[in-house]
């Protein structure tokens, strides 16, 4: 029965995740379409909007944001944000504009500074109009109503490709990492179309009735693909041969009604979705590590009101940010580093080279210091190490101390820290008595072994006191490197 009960706790701890991974609100606002993006040159960087016109920026991984730029002209709601790879200073948006106004493509070339627009007309209010890829750097598609547009030069000028090819103006688009000839649409009335020859003509390759809000490739597998469902029996739909067929996939929420997908760039069958229903029960983001198969719910620090999806984005495991109905999350996994050399009580010799050591979990670089005053002031020995990269060999400075501390910390987020146990010494010399070390009874006239480590010295003086330190007497001079003497 113990054991029973034991399998029993194990296994919902696996299910649910590692504990403590929680998502927490980085920017209150209302969503929609799905307005982040990374720095194609950093994903230190990451971008993100949440219901209005300004662009906001994290340059910790989504630990912490700050404005970007000026507020994009003209007001609005940024739906879709793209950095080139070319200038990370130039910035598509997609911007959702007011009723009675024309849907707008603005650009900046200077960091957000200055805005100006390159293309209006009427998206579909849902969705991620503007669709780019890094891999295929100058090409930039958008589409009003059943106008296809394309742009050669990152959003600077516009061509039309084509109109009235049986869908009208999509919810999402989705190019192929290995072949920009070939992109999937995912529209607000009929299905998932497909293009091989850069949208100048389309077939249908999945029928259904309502909203295909998300297609997502799968960037280390380009033949599989992934789409959510919003009406039309909802849930998720999968493609493993290049687009051709779509299959339904059994996912926890059901039928109930999906919304944005995207797939890890860098872990092979991780897949995330959120949905967007009224079924409190099923409402949440759930991911997959084995390409669909599996899903668990992730809604740890998601209250009732925020569980309707926008938009995702992950960079890795540790990256996953959610644009949610009452803003920007970022789903914080629990960090923590411990130094285990040096711990404390060692000697270390001065311009010598030694090992510091550490565990780390949750994290991607962490940042090196030492101290010499007990922790009162630190001076760095590396700012940007990866985490798994331990042991890694310091050169000691040439100094003294008895008062010597080693500090590690998330190079990204520096509320993480561990320190040495206690405070160790560098010195340009040492001597340890091993033995005797205290409490033993040695009786008189017996031979005993008198042993120690040194450095840096040539000879010792041996002496004993038989009363506490308060008088001496000489027994003998020996060398250093001989470690041990029997008296």
């Amino acid at each position: 029965m113990r054991i029973g009960v034991i399998l029993l706790c194990l296994t919902a701890l696996l299910a649910g995740g590692l504990p403590g991974q929680s998502w927490v609100q980085k920017i209150s606002g209302p969503g929609l379409g799905n307005p982040l993006s990374s720095n194609p040159l950093n994903s230190d960087i990451l971008y993100a909007a949440a219901g209005g016109n300004r662009i906001y920026i994290s340059r910790d991984r989504g630990y912490t944001w700050s404005n970007y730029g000026a507020l994009v002209t003209g007001g609005g709601i940024v739906k879709s944000v793209s950095v080139s790879p070319a200038d990370t200073l130039q910035m598509l948006v997609g911007v959702e504009s007011s009723v009675g106004f024309p849907d707008r493509i603005m650009k900046t070339a200077d960091g957000g500074s200055t805005w100006t627009e390159t293309w209006s007309g009427t998206f579909s209010y849902y969705g991620q109009p503007v669709e780019f890829s890094p891999h295929h750097p100058d090409t930039v598609y958008t589409m009003g109503l059943d106008t296809l547009y394309r742009s050669l030069d990152f959003g600077s000028s516009w061509d039309t490709v084509c109109s009235g090819r049986g869908f009208n103006a999509w919810c999402d688009a989705s190019i192929r990492p290995d072949s920009s000839n070939v992109m999937y649409v995912g529209d607000n009335l009929s299905g998932i179309w497909k293009t091989a020859d850069h949208g100048a003509s389309w077939r249908k390759v999945y029928s259904t009735i309502g909203e295909i809000p998300s297609v997502a490739i799968d960037p280390l597998n380009p033949r599989v693909a992934y789409a959510g469902k919003f009406g039309g029996g909802g849930g998720m739909v999968k493609t493993t041969d290049w687009g051709e067929t779509w299959h339904t996939l059994i996912v926890p929420s059901g039928n109930r009604d999906a919304w944005w997908v995207t797939c890890s760039p860098v872990h092979p069958g991780y897949v995330y979705y959120g949905t967007y229903t009224g079924d409190t029960a099923n409402l949440g983001i759930y991911v997959s590590r084995d390409s669909g198969t599996n899903w668990t719910k992730i809604n740890s620090g998601l209250t009732p009101g925020a569980l309707f999806n926008y938009g995702l984005l992950t960079l890795d495991s540790l990256t996953l940010l959610a644009l949610q109905s009452n803003g920007l999350y970022k789903y914080q996994y629990p960090t923590s580093i411990d130094v285990l050399q040096p711990d404390g009580g060692n000697y270390w010799l001065d311009d010598s080279v030694y090992a510091i050591a550490w565990t780390a979990t949750g994290l991607y670089y962490v940042r090196l210091e030492y101290s010499i005053d007990n922790g009162a002031s630190w001076t760095g020995i590396a700012d940007s190490v990866p985490a798994s990269q331990s042991p890694y060999l310091w050169t000691t400075p040439s100094v003294f101390s008895v008062s010597c501390l080693v500090r590690i910390s998330d190079a990204l987020f520096t509320q993480t820290v561990g320190t040495s146990d206690s405070v160790f010494t560098i010195t340009n010399a040492y001597l340890t008595v091993t033995a005797p070390n205290g409490g033993e009874a040695w009786d008189a006239g017996s031979l005993r072994m008198i042993s120690w480590t040194s450095v840096s010295f040539d000879s010792l003086t041996i002496e004993f006191s038989p009363d506490s330190g308060g008088s001496w007497t000489y027994v003998t001079t020996v060398p250093a490197a001989a470690g041990a003497f029997d008296w």
